[in-house]
């Protein structure tokens, strides 16, 4: 077997199996929820979803169900799909109104709380 495809695998696993060590530096109590399109809220204007360790984002586009951890005011996901894709995203602002992402793409999306 080829010499440098053995040591790709190795790393591609390690790299997979590598545990995030999470350092945020923004509250959980004001991340950790449903988060919506329009102040207004309703199930028909979910954003996204967070929990302490996993989430959806429905908005702008879909980023189906991942995991994530969180270094700094910077979200790095690994979707449960078959690729185990992985994206970066970074957190603008968040406060007890709202909170603005920015995607690997360059779009920032801007995201409320219901009722607020």
């Amino acid at each position: 077997m080829n010499v440098f495809f053995v040591a790709f695998l190795l790393a591609v696993l390690t790299a997979c199996n590598k545990k995030c060590e999470d350092t945020r530096s923004f509250s959980p109590w004001l991340f950790q929820q449903t988060w919506f399109t329009t102040q207004a809220g309703g199930k028909d204007h979910i954003g996204g979803l967070f929990g302490d360790s996993t989430g959806e984002i429905v908005a702008p586009r879909k980023i189906g169900d991942f995991d994530y951890c969180a270094k700094g005011m910077t979200l790095y996901l690994t979707q449960r799909n078959v690729w185990h894709t992985r994206q970066e995203i970074k957190i603008l602002a968040l406060d007890k109104e709202s909170m603005t992402l920015q995607f690997e793409d360059k779009t920032i999306f801007k995201y409320y709380r219901a009722g607020r």
